[in-house]
């Protein structure tokens, strides 16, 4: 790669399937949530919670605990844009 890696993100596509529920989890880097389709709870361990849906785009901070919950009758799918941190 040439030039600067300071600011380099990754984005992943993932989806959840219906009536599915992660437990609560955190990265030690922050990001953001673009939602693609369907419904979704999205909430952390300090008990605040969102309802997202196509067109939202979340914030997560670095090392907060998050989890999601499909609320719909389909596929929760969104992308997720996280930067590279430096190794240390």
């Amino acid at each position: 790669m040439i030039g600067d890696h300071r600011d380099l993100h990754r984005v992943d596509r993932r989806q959840r399937q219906m009536c599915i529920r992660d437990r609560l989890h955190n990265h030690p880097e922050e990001h953001e949530i673009y939602v693609l389709s369907g419904k979704a709870r999205i909430f952390n361990d300090k008990g605040e919670e969102f309802i997202a849906g196509p067109g939202d785009v979340l914030f997560v901070p670095p090392n907060e605990k998050h989890g999601y919950e499909n609320l719909g009758g389909e596929i929760f799918a969104f992308l997720c844009i996280i930067p590279i941190l430096e190794k240390k």
